[in-house]
């Protein structure tokens, strides 16, 4: 975007950030409403062909230079994503003996579980976490193929079956259904902030 002493538009399409694109145009504004159109003439004049730079409107000219230079901005994302089970849906508890409804928060840092019969689950640092056998014990639950199903799903509402998991915990055997989930984006992908679920085991 830099040549020969000026700006000049480049190939593609240039993606910044909202705040980035946002600070680039508020800055542009501020310079031309207080010292006036000429001081940034030579700089953008070969992208921006203005007929009289002295009577540029601040906020006007702001814009034409992002969009001379194909300078967009990125659409940002909602950090938190809400998924829940869709309406009616049954629960199939058929061959098991236990049952629990369980609510579970991240905002504690710490391992700070919901516990019932030797049971104890929670949220810790985006994972969700059960164990039967103390906490020094607990093991982390994968909940990378229901992520996958949230990231590529386009509703907010999944079956049951995108929504359960299997899994052995030392000799018990145990299924979770989730009723609903909130789930933050992060850089590396999604982590656990909230959920209802039912925790059943055989």
């Amino acid at each position: 975007m830099w040549k020969d002493d000026h700006a000049q538009a480049p190939g593609g399409t240039v993606e910044l950030s909202k705040a980035e694109e946002t600070n680039l145009r508020s800055t542009l504004n501020y310079i031309i409403a207080t010292h006036g159109g000429p001081t940034i003439k030579l700089i953008f004049e070969p992208s921006v062909l203005y007929r009289d730079w002295q009577k540029l409107i601040a906020w006007e000219a702001a814009g034409d230079i992002i969009t001379a230079l194909n300078i967009v901005a990125q659409e940002e994302s909602p950090r938190l994503i809400l998924v829940r089970r869709k309406p009616d849906s049954f629960l199939d508890v058929q061959d098991f003996r236990r049952l629990w409804r369980i609510n579970l928060y991240a905002s504690n840092p710490t391992w700070n579980p919901k516990r019932s019969e030797g049971v104890a689950v929670g949220i810790e640092q985006g994972a969700l976490k059960l164990t039967t056998g103390g906490d020094n014990a607990r093991e982390e639950i994968s909940l990378q193929r229901i992520f996958d199903r949230i990231q590529s799903s386009r509703g907010h509402q999944l079956p049951d079956e995108d929504l359960t998991i299997d899994f052995q915990n030392g000799t018990r055997t145990f299924r979770i259904v989730f009723e609903s989930l909130t789930v933050r984006r992060e850089t590396n992908g999604l982590s656990l902030n909230s959920t209802e679920l039912y925790l059943l085991q055989k």
